[in-house]
């Protein structure tokens, strides 16, 4: 599955492949917090973020700018992805 990627240190969205939950999780840095979620059909996303994020001091992300830490949009069906190592 490829997820854009929205990092404090890159002004341009990334896309990278994943193929487990646990690969999201990294690119976060941390637990997963669903910020937003648009269920528009098999078009729809999610948006997803570090859920210790505001405690743990993150910069706010520019890109998502009520968010701090990387930020990933997801389409609908990452929630279906296996647990990875």
């Amino acid at each position: 599955m490829i997820v854009s990627l929205y990092t404090t240190k890159n002004p341009n969205p990334q896309s990278v492949e994943v193929s487990t939950f646990t690969d999201i999780q990294k690119l976060v840095g941390g637990y997963i917090q669903v910020a937003s979620h648009h269920p528009a059909g098999k078009y729809g996303s999610s948006v997803l973020c570090n859920e210790d994020g505001i405690p743990m001091g993150l910069p706010r992300n520019a890109h998502f700018t009520g968010l701090v830490g990387d930020v990933v949009v997801a389409p609908n069906g990452w929630q279906d992805l296996p647990y990875g190592d």
